[in-house]
């Protein structure tokens, strides 16, 4: 079986420089200072990595990015980056958010396979952020002939780029027990990211030896209202654990406020860790388990464009992973020791 070739993420790495600034540096954009330009250019050479040039003339080509929403920060992040990365690579790309079309619809439903069949019929390639397709929308989009990419979830249709968050939720536990927590809840909502950051937290007690207390998994919205009332649901109807992950940094942000509202601290009372680092986590100084947003992006992008440019597509779907990261703050603390 003969190698993959590398990618705009490989060359990123082996120069020690974001995906993005790697992209804009060798797409005519902002320059890198003279040291890292230097390991950029060693590293293109290293790993034998070309990117498929936009020929001046040639037909415009353009590009869909297809979101939930454009109100979540991690969606208009992403597709701000994707953007950027098109442009340096001389494709349009537009923005569909799927709230703005659908309103409160959920994708999945009925409404979204006319939607999706109409936004092929006017694009070369279509990049799919953070859905849960189900097969009807998997047949148009692999019927419709145009290139696809996916951010989220893997899939075996096309080449797919995210993060492992089963192994996100996994260190997220891990960091908790490790300080000794030994009654760690979870918060989470139900969609296909947070059934596998469920799967991570399982995983992390089980390795500790720790029995999953159903009574402390409270499933929620993702949203910061959705981390109020699930940790006002386990604070008032069953029981205050020592350590708390949330499935996302947002429902960390309400349990945040809950917590106050119950006049318990972090870490002193609860520790409690999130997984994604928000903006805003540090400004709360929320332990969380970082992810790569804007590289994620900007390598499913630049993937893309390869594809479009060169009219094919992966002959294997391939799935590139891209790391995370434990961010220790103040709101988790070695647990103390009773006697």
């Amino acid at each position: 079986m003969s190698e993959q070739p590398a990618t705009l993420y490989d060359v990123a790495v082996l120069a020690g420089v974001s995906v993005l600034d790697a992209s804009e540096a060798l797409h005519g954009g902002t320059g890198l200072p003279r040291h890292q330009a230097d390991r950029l250019s060693s590293a293109v050479g290293k790993l034998g990595y070309h990117p498929v040039p936009f020929v001046a003339g040639e037909t415009p080509m353009s590009v869909k990015i297809v979101v939930p929403t454009l109100t979540s920060w991690f969606y208009a992040q992403a597709a701000n980056t994707a953007q950027r990365i098109f442009q340096q690579r001389g494709i349009a790309s537009t923005v569909l958010s799927l709230h703005q079309e659908l309103g409160p619809a959920i994708p999945g439903t009925d409404e979204l396979d006319p939607l999706l069949a109409q936004v092929t019929r006017h694009a070369e390639g279509i990049l799919v952020m953070g859905l849960d397709l189900g097969g009807p929308q998997v047949d148009v989009l692999q019927d419709s002939g145009v290139a696809v990419i996916q951010m989220g979830q893997a899939t075996d249709r096309w080449d797919t780029v995210g993060i492992d968050d089963e192994l996100a939720a996994w260190t997220a536990a891990r960091h908790l027990l490790d300080l000794g927590h030994w009654n760690v809840a979870l918060l989470a909502g139900t969609d296909s990211t947070m059934t596998a950051r469920r799967t991570g937290y399982e995983r992390a007690l089980a390795e500790y030896d720790v029995e999953t207390d159903q009574d402390l998994v409270v499933t929620t919205s993702t949203s910061i209202d959705g981390g109020y009332r699930a940790m006002n649901e386990l604070l008032s109807h069953r029981g205050r654990p020592t350590a708390v992950v949330a499935g996302c940094d947002e429902i960390a942000f309400g349990a945040l406020k809950a917590l106050e509202e119950h006049d318990l601290a972090t870490p002193e009372d609860v520790s409690l860790v999130g997984i994604d680092d928000h903006p805003i986590s540090s400004l709360l100084h929320l332990s969380t388990v970082a992810q790569p947003v804007e590289d994620q992006a900007a390598l499913a992008a630049s993937l893309h464009a390869d594809q479009i440019l060169a009219g094919t597509a992966s002959v294997l779907p391939q799935w590139h992973s891209l790391p995370t990261r434990i961010i220790p703050r103040q709101t988790t603390r070695r647990a103390r020791i009773s006697y």
